[in-house]
């Protein structure tokens, strides 16, 4: 039995041949693939967060390259 694949409406006519590659590779030629997604706080990782000086102003990530 052939599986259809579901084609997402954002992905481009000329990129169909490598979106449908892509998807064959990821889902190992099953055509199932399950996605999932955690939230993880990044103030939990913050060594200030467990000190009980804590400061209120929040901190971000830096970025290098």
């Amino acid at each position: 039995m052939e599986q259809k694949n579901h084609i997402p409406a954002d992905v481009p006519n000329g990129a169909l041949n490598e979106y449908l590659s892509n998807y064959d590779e990821i889902t190992l030629g099953s055509g199932r693939l399950m996605l999932f997604a955690g939230d993880q706080k990044i103030e939990h990782l913050n060594e200030d967060f467990f000190r009980s000086t804590a400061t209120t102003t929040p901190t971000f990530p830096t970025w290098s390259s």
